[in-house]
């Protein structure tokens, strides 16, 4: 279940950078220079990068294992934060979406196939019932954090949090994501 925390809460962080956005769109808005007809860009950089790359990671998943797409997809999420924080023009915004994008479309495909591993199957129901909450939960924390966050420490504290956390999440499954035996066997065979 410690596993299954890894991957929940990177979950939880994918969704959360992908709506930390919107309820700071006043305060973007203007500061980086997005106007009205372009700052739907800022949630749909990410969601078409993680549209698109959730076709190939299956593959992806298939070729790297579980904990190395994991990584990737708390890393995409930490850097792409980072990158968010110290954007100075709406470019380098739309950029940094790209990144995080990148974490939406690996989580909604490593996130069933590493529990599906580490969970014993006649404890997979609850398993996957509890992951089920990943992307609402993201979503209420993001909406409910954001601006209050923003309001006491200015929007790029909300994109530095989430780094720190994403990082702190990347930390975390890096050391103490165990390997499945299954995973371990391919990959001796490779």
């Amino acid at each position: 279940w410690l596993i299954f925390s890894t991957v929940f809460v990177i979950g939880i962080l994918a969704s959360y950078n992908m709506f930390k956005a919107p309820p700071l769109f006043p305060v973007i808005i203007p500061e980086l220079g997005f106007t009205d007809e372009n700052v739907g860009w800022v949630m749909s950089m990410f969601a078409i990068i993680g549209a698109v790359l959730a076709f190939p990671a299956g593959a992806i998943l298939g070729k790297l294992g579980i904990k190395k797409s994991l990584i990737i997809t708390a890393a995409s999420l930490a850097i792409g934060s980072a990158l968010g924080a110290v954007a100075t023009n709406a470019g380098l915004l739309l950029a940094s979406r790209v990144v995080e994008g990148i974490g939406m479309g690996l989580i909604s495909v490593v996130g069933p196939a590493a529990i599906a591993t580490i969970i014993p199957r006649a404890k997979q129901g609850l398993a996957m019932g509890l992951w089920s909450v990943w992307f609402p939960a993201g979503v209420v924390l993001a909406f409910n954090t954001a601006p209050a966050l923003s309001a006491a420490l200015g929007w790029r504290s909300v994109w530095w949090l989430a780094a720190g956390l994403s990082l702190a999440a990347l930390v975390f499954a890096v050391f103490c994501y165990a390997q499945p035996p299954a995973e371990k066997t391919e990959a001796v065979q490779s």
